[in-house]
């Protein structure tokens, strides 16, 4: 497979940095995974378009995952990505490249290459019926619903992929998958909450009017208690150093970050200095420096 990871830099920090903590068996399909999920998600926030636009788009995009455009009509597709008028350079690279990213897709291992395009189009339908809805989540529930349709359902994603790299996590696959949607919803609370502001500028409300925030933020600690018991039993069971780390990484990041939010409000982030102590200690621990230490003692501090 050709080398994706100039794309993976230029659209996310945190998952450039914990991708490659997996193991080979799981890594090229993370990556591929985490792209396709990124263009729907590109395509779902360009304000550029109207919501009609966007939605076409959507569906389109799916039919393509799905099969279901011969080679002229994949072709029109994969030309529209790109022509997408992304203001993100990152964003904007990863449009120019989507036919390279579907490629590699074609190329992966019969269970990614089916359980990805499955999984997205599950959630390009629920971004679609939150596009179609157009005043945005109005309840808690709403919120929950999209999180789950956005990245709850990449957390079920990751555990099909992680199990089927180790077959020995077979028999916790269900507890695994539970666990992996409340990581998911967990991650996705804690960038809602972070990007409020900035989203609310450019007219996306994921955060229902007059809702209290302490109760997201209580709700966000509770999917991040819940990732932590899955980094636990991924520990307990057997999985590789490079897959604990890979979510231990993305759990510390995102408790740090819901803290900062929680303390400095909407548009607080960490700074470099903070990512790299993370990503510095959870490699030590996946290296087994110190031996004895637990990826998951953060969670036994943190009760």
């Amino acid at each position: 497979m050709s080398d994706l990871a100039p794309l993976l830099h230029a659209t996310s920090r945190t998952f450039a940095l914990s991708i490659p903590l997996l193991p080979s068996t799981c890594r090229d399909a993370t990556t591929v995974a985490y792209l396709l999920f990124r263009i729907a998600d590109t395509l779902e926030d360009e304000a550029e378009w109207p919501t009609t636009r966007r939605i076409e788009a959507l569906d389109e995009f799916a039919a393509l995952l799905r099969g279901e455009r011969p080679d002229a009509a994949r072709e029109r597709v994969i030309r529209l990505l790109a022509t997408a008028p992304v203001a993100h350079a990152g964003y904007a690279a990863l449009m120019a490249n989507a036919g390279e990213v579907l490629q590699q897709l074609d190329e992966l291992d019969s269970v990614a290459a089916t359980a990805i395009p499955r999984h997205l189009c599950r959630t390009i339908a629920g971004m679609r019926e939150f596009l179609a809805r157009e005043q945005g989540a109005t309840s808690v529930a709403d919120l929950q619903a999209y999180c789950y349709a956005v990245a709850g359902i990449a957390g079920e994603l990751c555990t099909e992929l992680f199990v089927a790299a180790m077959p020995q996590l077979q028999p916790i696959h269900t507890q695994l998958v539970r666990l992996g949607v409340a990581f998911g919803e967990g991650l996705q609370l804690v960038n809602i909450l972070k990007d409020e502001d900035g989203d609310a500028l450019v007219g996306r409300r994921y955060v229902p009017l007059h809702c209290d925030r302490s109760a997201l933020f209580s709700l966000a600690e509770d999917d991040l208690r819940q990732a932590a018991r899955y980094v636990d039993l991924l520990e307990r069971h057997g999985a590789s150093r490079g897959i604990v780390a890979f979510n231990a990484l993305n759990l510390r990041l995102a408790r740090w970050a819901l803290r900062r939010v929680h303390d400095q409000g909407s548009g607080a982030k960490l700074i470099r200095e903070e990512v790299v102590r993370a990503y510095t200690e959870i490699s030590l621990e996946a290296t087994g420096v110190p031996e004895r230490h637990r990826m998951c003692s953060e969670r036994v501090r943190d009760g």
